[in-house]
């Protein structure tokens, strides 16, 4: 990542196809994933959530800088991704649905749940 160039977006999980690192995290010389320092530290998360997903974080912490209008993104519910990744496992790379939720640090102008009849 170049710090001296803009970033639109910032993603943190737990999935095993782009796990996060830990930025001072090392142990024996090894990058420390957010997984692994999540199952050696549970207590970070909670109790209630490390015993309902495991250190399988069941979402992505994303942070958007938005400029300009953002694409729409169509995600499939549960029951459609899990079918579309075992039809075409190499473009859904995973059975998970991807469900989202905004929270807005500045003013910030939303069009949400559109639906086709």
């Amino acid at each position: 990542m170049k710090e001296d160039k803009p970033h639109v977006e910032f993603w943190m999980g737990t999935h095993d196809s782009g796990p996060s690192f830990l930025v001072d995290g090392f142990e024996n010389g090894v990058a420390l994933s957010l997984k692994y320092w999540i199952a050696k530290y549970p207590y970070v998360i909670r109790d209630k959530i490390v015993q309902k997903w495991g250190v399988n974080l069941p979402f992505l912490f994303k942070i958007l800088s938005v400029v300009k209008t953002l694409s729409i993104h169509a995600q499939p519910d549960k029951e459609l991704a899990m079918a579309l990744h075992k039809m075409l496992s190499d473009v859904f790379k995973d059975d998970n649905h991807k469900p989202e939720m905004a929270s807005a640090l500045t003013e910030f102008e939303a069009l949400c749940g559109i639906y086709l009849s």
